[in-house]
């Protein structure tokens, strides 16, 4: 049976990676199969370590689900990065990884019923679906409107990225031209210092419109059901 490796991207400093930590646990309370969190950002639980550990107790198959939203760098670069390292230390060693959360049905639902609990307590205007994106990459951008087709609001939606090239400090004041009331709905595990940071700027930026936040996607627990699909689907 594969060992499953939940990679998160987490922190090196504070205690946000316990606290994913402690939500993921929470969240597979239950359930029947091995999983272990390892982060990205983390000197002492990060893949290379724990995989290294697994290995040398005489785990040869392991299925990689990144607790990610789109195929950014960290997909693109790091997970093969893993995967080659192991590969070339240890020939008998097999590895599946898994595609995105964001890409998963579901996350369409949880996105839209986000977006239409606000929607139908304020008068807005159109929707603006915001990601972390990437300088490197498009697909987090393509992935992205391809996700805005899938969803079906009662107004129009805009998509925008941290990085990359729909950066919303770009191109927010353009897209939010002529309107009174926009939704600005981050697609984010967590209300964190980026969505934070986000939401600073644009209040200092001197735009001709009322901009409200929804809060981030805030560990739905539907995650579960996309965790599982992407363990089973693996197995």
């Amino acid at each position: 049976m594969a060992m499953n490796i939940i990679v998160v991207h987490g922190m090196r400093k504070g205690t946000l990676n316990e606290d994913l930590n402690r939500f993921i646990d929470t969240l597979l309370q239950g359930e029947s199969y091995h999983y272990e969190v390892t982060f990205l950002e983390s000197d002492t639980n990060n893949p290379y370590i724990k995989l290294d550990r697994f290995i040398k107790e005489g785990h040869k198959d392991f299925n990689i689900i990144p607790f990610m939203i789109f195929s950014g760098a960290h997909l693109l670069d790091d997970m093969p990065a893993i995967v080659n390292h192991f590969q070339e230390k240890y020939q008998d060693v097999t590895f599946e990884v898994c595609d995105p959360l964001g890409l998963h049905p579901l996350m369409v639902d949880i996105v839209t019923d986000k977006a239409q609990s606000y929607l139908s307590e304020g008068d807005y205007e159109s929707v603006i679906l915001y990601v972390h994106g990437s300088t490197k990459y498009r697909k987090p951008e393509e992935q992205l409107k391809a996700f805005a087709e899938q969803l079906s609001l009662p107004v129009p939606i805009h998509v925008l990225t941290l990085y990359g090239s729909i950066s919303y400090k770009d191109y927010l004041e353009d897209v939010v031209k002529g309107q009174q009331n926009v939704l600005f709905l981050p697609i984010f595990f967590y209300d964190g210092y980026l969505v934070n940071t986000t939401k600073k700027r644009i209040s200092k930026m001197e735009l001709e419109c009322n901009i409200d936040f929804t809060t981030s996607i805030n560990f739905d627990s539907r995650l579960k059901d996309i965790i599982n699909d992407r363990i089973y689907g693996s197995s």
